[in-house]
């Protein structure tokens, strides 16, 4: 059987034409002379569109860099860090090398969908007092977002030296997201920091662009400084080029929206498989015992399905209906096999 790669939540529509027209168009005399913020096109287009100061934004090289940044801040056997129990693996693989415990809170599991158990992130705060509350909306693997209202919650009930980190790396796939409602917090509460990538909705994974907006206390709080010879050129013009492209980008947004609606409908007309209602371009699928055995055979057989986490669920990337579309026939197919 053919590759079906379907695990790294990539957005196979590609880059915007303007982004593309930047690389074949790069000046090589950009490439001699390094670049300050005071000089960044980046920035000054990252404060125009979110309208936040340019002192409260930072810039990495994709959101794993500014991640890092976070955790190797943490002291082992003082600091600690919260964060929901399915969470992207990441934050608890690094945390674990450097020493820091993180405890988690629960995501409660409905017919088909997810949601934060908001009361129990309350009590592991206030039981553990964070230096980091890490919150991915949407969620990955999960696919659940978390509401204004549940945000707000939180934040009032903790500890405002906890950083609350509100990481959405897969923003733009969400047609009732309220930007300006969660970007607002960000003059309400001085510990809230949002997270934001350029690799799912930009397309531009392989460029590893990733930004955070800052409340007034966080670069402060994690004694941050900004690069002192700035940020790669090149990245920031591509960068820029995608913020200049919004109408490319929210066509393609509404065709893997498409995309995960339809997939979402069919899997669960399956009998061993239930897929559960996401806001990301990717849909988490809970494979039904009997059908998780053939689903590691054909793992065996070097045959790509999605990543598998947490035992019996599988995290599955919305690229091209095309590739989607043959995926569920394989589901299905399996499926058919379970219930001779």
């Amino acid at each position: 059987m053919k590759k079906i790669i379907l695990n790294k939540n990539e957005n196979h529509y590609g880059p915007s034409p303007q982004c593309i027209k930047i690389l074949h168009n790069f000046d090589p005399r950009h490439m001699f002379f390094y670049n300050s913020q005071k000089q960044s096109d980046l920035f000054t287009a990252l404060f125009r569109y979110y309208s936040i100061a340019e002192d409260k934004i930072i810039l990495g090289y994709g959101l794993e860099d500014i991640l890092r940044t976070l955790f190797d801040r943490l002291l082992p056997k003082k600091d600690c860090v919260v964060t929901s129990d399915f969470h992207f693996s990441y934050y608890t693989d690094y945390l674990q090398k450097i020493h820091i415990t993180t405890y988690t809170f629960r995501c409660v599991e409905k017919k088909h969908i997810f949601s934060f158990d908001v009361e129990d992130c309350i009590t592991q705060c206030k039981k553990n007092n964070p230096k980091l509350l890490l919150i991915t909306s949407p969620n990955n693997p999960t696919g659940h977002v978390i509401t204004v209202k549940e945000l707000i919650q939180i934040l009032n009930a903790i500890n405002k030296n906890t950083i609350v980190v509100l990481d959405e790396a897969y923003y733009g796939f969400d047609q009732h997201y309220d930007e300006q409602a969660f970007l607002s917090l960000l003059n309400t509460y001085a510990n809230v920091m949002i997270l934001r990538t350029f690799s799912k909705y930009y397309a531009l994974a392989g460029l590893r662009i990733g930004f955070a907006l800052c409340g007034t206390n966080v670069i402060q709080n994690i004694g941050y400084q900004q690069r002192y010879l700035g940020f790669s050129r090149i990245l920031e013009e591509v960068a820029v080029a995608a913020l200049h492209s919004p109408e490319y980008y929210q066509k393609n947004a509404k065709k893997i929206i498409k995309t995960r609606e339809e997939f979402i409908q069919q899997i669960n007309m399956l009998n061993h498989f239930t897929a559960f209602e996401s806001k990301a371009n990717f849909v988490c699928i809970k494979i039904h015992t009997p059908a998780m055995k053939k689903i590691k055979k054909e793992q065996k057989q070097q045959v790509q399905i999605g990543k598998l986490i947490m035992k019996q669920y599988m995290r599955v990337t919305m690229t091209t209906p095309e590739m989607v579309h043959d995926f569920y026939i394989f589901l299905k197919n399996i499926d058919k096999k379970i219930n001779i």
